[in-house]
């Protein structure tokens, strides 16, 4: 008798109040390692930030069950601000993403990053702004596989207490 195969039934699809429980134990479940700067008040208070809408995220899931989510934000943060030129209202920044460890490397955070921008872009953004660990090789894949170019790059021991010890700047033209 032949095997029968399950289906994937897999979405993407915008966090509303109800997951920021689940994104919260999710992020520090799969995404602690020594590249990420994961301060566990801050994180958890950004996320909580969905309720308000000042904070909006995508999740990937697979069969209901969550493999991944991107946060991001309309405008940028203090340390991305020198890019830019009274454009502050047309960008937004990644502060988040996270893909569950046994799916990193099968498009996750691609399709995060694509389901992002077709947003952005609906909404007039024209620029999306992230910055990472210069030593994290799996952000830095995503970044570059969906159009991230780096323009900046700095000492940064507060955050990057590992490895080389920077900060990467990254934009994303829309």
């Amino acid at each position: 008798m032949p095997q029968k195969t399950l289906k994937q039934v897999i979405i993407t699809r915008e966090a509303a109040h109800q997951d920021i429980a689940m994104m919260q134990a999710f992020i520090f479940e799969h995404g602690k390692n020594s590249w990420n700067f994961l301060p566990e008040d801050e994180v958890r208070a950004h996320i909580a930030e969905i309720t308000t809408k000042k904070v909006q995220a995508y999740l990937e899931e697979i069969n209901d069950e969550c493999v991944g989510f991107a946060c991001f934000y309309l405008g940028i943060p203090p340390s991305c601000q020198k890019y830019e030129e009274n454009q502050i209202n047309k960008v937004a920044y990644l502060s988040e993403i996270v893909v569950h460890r046994d799916y990193v490397g099968q498009g996750i955070g691609s399709q995060l990053i694509n389901a992002l921008k077709e947003n952005l872009i609906a909404n007039n953004i024209t620029r999306l702004y992230a910055e990472r660990h210069a030593d994290n090789i799996g952000s830095s894949g995503v970044m570059t596989k969906t159009g991230f170019k780096i323009i900046d790059e700095y000492a940064d021991e507060q955050r990057r207490p590992e490895g080389s010890k920077k900060t990467v700047v990254t934009r994303l033209e829309l």
